[in-house]
Formats: structure tokens, sequence, C-alpha cells
């Protein structure tokens, strides 16, 4: 069971971001790359992918 607590007085306020609402077309073109598809890339595969 959750428990759920009132803000403490004082304490920083809850931040909102703003920007990108969803990244599904960076996702898709991440999907679409032959790296990707073929199991072939690594951890730099972000960086190094235009």
């Amino acid at each position: 069971m959750p428990i759920f607590r009132r803000p403490t007085p004082g304490a920083a306020p809850i931040p909102h971001f703003r920007g990108v609402a969803t990244n599904l077309t960076f996702l898709k073109a991440i999907i679409g790359r032959s790296k990707f598809r073929d199991n072939s890339y690594t951890t730099r595969f972000i960086d190094s992918t235009p």
C-alpha cells in the first residue's frame, strides 16, 4: 500500500519539464538503420550515427 505524504513546507517545487512530447520519430529512425537491424551496433551508435 503506497504511503502518501504532504509536501514539506519550504520544500522545492516539483519541476516541470518542457520539450519534445515524444521521441517516436527518433526511435523510428534508429530502428530503420541497418546497423540496428543486423545487431552490429555499439554503445557509440547514437553518437556516431548522423
